[in-house]
């Protein structure tokens, strides 16, 4: 459902998600950060308090904020 959409918008917007939560792990949903952490679990609890009433369940991508590294074949 809005999964495609969300992992595409979080890669064109990762500069900026980078620069405003560091590093760390992110639950967007719908185009829209509904929590971050340094954690999975601390990103879920403040997803879980972020996600909105009129919302009773959601789909959320999980997406990891952090530089980006090359690989190289050795």
């Amino acid at each position: 459902p809005n999964t495609w959409d969300d992992f595409e918008w979080a890669r064109l917007h990762h500069t900026e998600l980078l620069d405003q939560y560091a590093s760390g792990v992110a639950f967007i949903y719908q185009q829209q950060v509904l929590g971050t952490g340094k954690t999975y679990g601390v990103a879920l609890a403040n997803a879980e308090k972020n996600l909105p009433s009129e919302i009773p369940e959601a789909t959320p991508i999980t997406y990891l904020i952090g530089p980006r590294h090359r690989l190289h074949r050795v």
